[in-house]
């Protein structure tokens, strides 16, 4: 019995593994699962489903930092154009002149 449960827990896996989205958007999809609380539909390895259920009662990630790694994992769907500050739109101070007043 516990070795059919173990081959279809790895069958899971591999399906899982293998479906059409990118390892990065996996990761990014199971870490803020985790950083949600919805840990239990997240396949985790031990040491990170350890981790979790040694704080049950405590957040793992204060609310600072869910919102700092959503930002940043965030920043792949979007354009490098509306990331970056055009060179243009870069206004330029000398430090080393004086102040004509």
């Amino acid at each position: 019995m516990i070795e059919a449960l173990n081959q279809l827990a790895q069958f899971n896996r591999r399906r899982f593994l293998s479906s059409s989205r990118s390892l990065r958007e996996r990761t990014a999809d199971t870490v803020l699962r985790v950083l949600r609380g919805k840990h239990e539909e997240a396949e985790l390895d031990n040491h990170s489903s350890n981790m979790i259920s040694d704080n049950e009662g405590n957040e793992v990630f204060n609310q600072q930092e869910r919102h700092m790694i959503e930002r940043v994992l965030g920043l792949a769907q979007r354009s490098v154009s509306s990331i970056m500050t055009s060179r243009h739109d870069v206004d330029n101070l000398e430090l080393m002149t004086h102040p004509t007043c």
